[in-house]
């Protein structure tokens, strides 16, 4: 994790030689006087910009800043002022949907991998955590605003920076999100819908209150089966198109862990007990580990729909008998075999011991052939990671309904699946934990 010690903070002042006495120096540095890229050369970018939101630094401009900070050994140096600065998404390292709600990318001043500067773990437009991973995409042009430091050379925006601004838009491109209706009062026999507890907390009195929240889990559940917690969004018709609230890190039944990661459903109603908070002085959500369930589809029990892929014969990624984030080459497990192809993406297909799960990333393929004729193959993946629904099959016919995929009509020895998704991060990704072949009779 990287580290920030405010008692080595250097203002970055200090690398200036001033003209005379008279000049009063600017809270952060001038780009035009400062030297020093990251990257490839590109001359013909020169430094320009303010760092304000009506005059953003560009990205050559940033990184001759954070070039003029102090190197430290072993900590970051970085400016003590918030900076503006503009650029083009060049590449996307991770986009955290879930619990955190952060993502780690790069920009440059004309969309390529030269002179990038670094947005670690910033934040969606105003703040907001990011809910999913297509938010950002490379190309987009942004302002970003935040801390810059220079983290043992490499140039970057602290933790916490927000978007100010995607593609000229401060507001997510995406259709108005109707209010929906206020319902409820917040007690066990009458719960708050969305729009009743968004509602209760704009009018203000709401700290230390437990009230009752009920709604339709609109997304894939985030489960940390470590700390035994689930984060999601509910609504009151179970679509991401009316308003939502934002279930974080609650609890399962009278406290206790939630115990795995088929507890929770996307489309499952649900009954939570919480305090809640604003979080970031925007985001409406329940308080951290306050939240308990007090009930699933009406019931005080988890959800127990049988998922394809428990049952015997099924093959498991984890026969595969691979070490952790390993690929290969083709692997036989009870006469079937499985060879992995990357499909130009430099990522190929690999198994990792975290999720238990073989990942295949954008543009990979998977090959599967036996002896006998396939009818029909069923893949159990992690929830969130069925590479947003962008699977092909060839031959057969593709049904995705979260965390199943199903390929049906093959009636062939062999079948080649493919991820056609075009994004990045973990929803984008194939993460399949086991493979239920059914043969032709």
């Amino acid at each position: 994790m990287k580290k920030f010690w405010k008692s080595l903070m250097f203002a970055a002042l200090g690398v200036f030689a001033l003209s005379s006495c008279e000049d009063v120096p600017a809270p952060y540095p001038n780009p035009g006087t400062i030297g020093g890229t990251t990257g490839e050369e590109q001359p013909a970018v020169e430094p320009a910009g303010q760092g304000t939101l009506a005059d953003p630094w560009n990205v050559a401009a940033a990184n001759q800043a954070c070039a003029s900070l102090q190197q430290s050994n072993s900590s970051a140096t970085y400016l003590t002022d918030e900076i503006y600065v503009k650029g083009i998404i060049s590449a996307i390292t991770e986009i955290d949907n879930g619990s955190y709600g952060n993502a780690t990318y790069y920009i440059s001043d004309n969309g390529t991998t030269a002179n990038q500067l670094e947005v670690y773990r910033g934040y969606y437009l105003n703040g907001n955590k990011f809910t999913a991973a297509d938010q950002i995409k490379v190309g987009d042009e942004v302002v970003v605003v935040g801390k810059l430091q220079n983290w043992l050379g490499t140039y970057e925006f602290t933790q916490g920076s927000k978007l100010v601004s995607i593609n000229g838009k401060s507001e997510p491109g995406t259709p108005d999100i109707p209010a929906g209706e206020p319902k409820g009062d917040g007690t066990e026999a009458n719960p708050f819908n969305p729009a009743g507890v968004n509602a209760f907390i704009k009018a203000g009195d709401f700290e230390g209150k437990e009230v009752y929240i009920t709604g339709i889990i609109c997304d894939n559940p985030n489960i940390d089966t470590s700390y035994g917690n689930a984060t999601f969004h509910i609504s009151e018709d179970g679509t991401s198109g009316s308003e939502q609230f934002y279930i974080f890190h609650t609890m399962g039944f009278n406290g206790e862990k939630i115990p795995a990661t088929t507890s929770l459903r996307k489309g499952n109603t649900v009954v939570i007990r919480s305090t809640v908070v604003i979080y970031n002085g925007s985001v409406y959500e329940t308080d951290a580990n306050k939240g308990v369930l007090i009930s699933v589809n009406g019931e005080q029990a988890y959800d127990e729909t049988e998922v394809p892929g428990d049952e015997e014969g099924v093959i498991k990624a984890s026969d595969f008998g691979l070490a952790d984030a390993t690929g290969w080459t083709s692997i036989t497990v009870n006469g079937v075999t499985f060879t992995p192809d990357g499909g130009g993406n430099s990522n190929t297909p690999k198994y990792y011991k975290s999720g238990t799960a073989v990942r295949m990333y954008p543009k990979n393929s998977l090959t599967i052939s036996a002896e006998k004729t396939i009818s029909k193959i069923t893949l159990v993946c992690n929830d969130g990671s069925v590479a947003n629904g962008n699977v092909g099959a060839e031959p057969g016919s593709v049904n995705v309904a979260d965390p199943v995929v199903t390929i049906s009509n093959i009636n062939a020895k062999t079948v080649k699946i493919t991820n056609n998704d075009t994004t990045t991060g973990k929803a984008s990704q194939l993460r399949i934990v086991s493979f239920a072949i059914v043969y032709a009779e």
